[in-house]
């Protein structure tokens, strides 16, 4: 069951990136007396909606795709056989594709590849609207602000995690 939940460190990039929604199952990061151990384990079931820096949102590989194309109009796409090989392809807004340059052996190869490779585009588009938000200094009532992403039918935000602070970074 484990191998139908993306692994752990793109879960933790998922979460970075915005991702709160209902999973089956959650990482846990083992503590012993509230220090890490870096061992990390699945727990399934009903999803905690309580979260703290030692567990996070562990989502089906079907979910984070979804996310990808509902949330950032990125529409992640894994093709081929065994014979000939797999390989991804990304289709944003329906426009262009992007695809790698050699084939993978497997479909679970392709598959977390091709996410990897979401995570990397939304991550660069997130850097490209932090930079032309340009944060001034009344933005927020923190010192060193703290800030996120949050992508909305009403356009692109940063939050200062904080102090909750919000600025629009483009209409849509």
């Amino acid at each position: 069951m484990k191998q139908e939940f993306a692994p752990h460190e793109l879960a933790l990039e998922l979460k970075r990136l915005g991702f709160d929604e209902p999973c089956l199952g959650r990482w846990l990061v083992i503590t012993e007396w509230e220090a890490p151990t870096g061992e990390v384990r699945l727990q399934l079931g009903t999803d905690a909606e309580d979260y703290d820096n030692h567990q996070f949102h562990a989502p089906l590989f079907q979910q984070a795709f979804r996310w990808f194309r509902d949330n950032h109009k990125h529409n992640g796409i894994v093709e081929g056989c065994k014979k000939y090989g797999f390989e991804w392809c990304i289709y944003p807004d329906i426009e262009y594709y992007i695809k790698p340059p050699n084939n993978f052996n497997t479909y679970e190869e392709a598959e977390l590849a091709c996410l990897n490779k979401l995570v990397e585009i939304v991550k660069s588009q997130h850097q490209r609207e932090m930079k032309q938000a340009e944060p001034s200094n009344d933005m927020c009532e923190c010192k060193v602000p703290q800030l996120q992403i949050k992508v909305s039918e009403n356009g692109t935000y940063a939050y200062c995690t904080k102090c909750i602070r919000t600025i629009n970074v483009n209409e849509k």
